[in-house]
């Protein structure tokens, strides 16, 4: 069962991932406007700033599907994450209660022995 204080936490841990994802956008951004100027004045020919933006911007990417999820799809997303916990413990539930027959049936056998 989810009490009120698991379901307050939980949704205060989801709004504080996305306000990180805001403002790493936000200084993304910033950083790529002052870079963009920085190559713009230096004027040296060759567009410099793509370099370090690009691989920082694939790294925005990748924390906003981490918090948002993939678009059109249900990847990453919190419900996935919840789908696939809920998957995974009842698999395991299954196990170890097959576990827990199986030992059962040995101890039942090695008594009427």
């Amino acid at each position: 069962m989810t009490t009120d204080q698991e379901i307050y936490r939980e949704a205060k841990r989801q709004i504080n991932r996305k306000k990180g994802f805001y403002r790493h956008f936000s200084v993304y951004l910033a950083v790529g406007l002052f870079l963009f100027l920085l190559d713009l004045l230096t004027g040296g020919g060759v567009d410099w700033f793509f370099y370090p933006m690009l691989s920082w911007g694939l790294a925005v990417l990748i924390q906003y599907f981490s918090v948002f999820g993939i678009p059109g799809t249900n990847i990453l997303s919190d419900k996935w994450e919840e789908q696939q916990m809920e998957e995974l413990v009842t698999r395991l539930e299954k196990k170890r209660n097959f576990y827990f027959q199986s030992m059962k049936k040995v101890q039942l056998l090695t008594k009427n022995h």
